[in-house]
């Protein structure tokens, strides 16, 4: 099996010019298919914490407003 879990990318789904921070998509999807061609496993672990600081700059740079009623 194999999972993977990108980082934030640059790609215009929704609305063009809305997901404009993070790595170029084309750049990304390159990368992941040369790893998966080269036969090397990768690993990453990350704490709860560092999941949640890397989650809350991805909010942050994204400048979405949440409202809750």
């Amino acid at each position: 099996m194999i999972e993977v879990l990108p980082p934030a990318v640059n790609t215009d789904l929704g609305v063009v010019g809305l997901h404009t921070f993070g790595v170029p998509l084309n750049d990304f999807a390159d990368a992941v298919f040369n790893e998966l061609e080269s036969g090397k496993e990768n690993r990453l672990h990350a704490t709860r914490n560092e999941f949640d600081e890397v989650t809350r700059q991805a909010w942050k740079a994204s400048n979405v407003k949440v409202r809750i009623f």
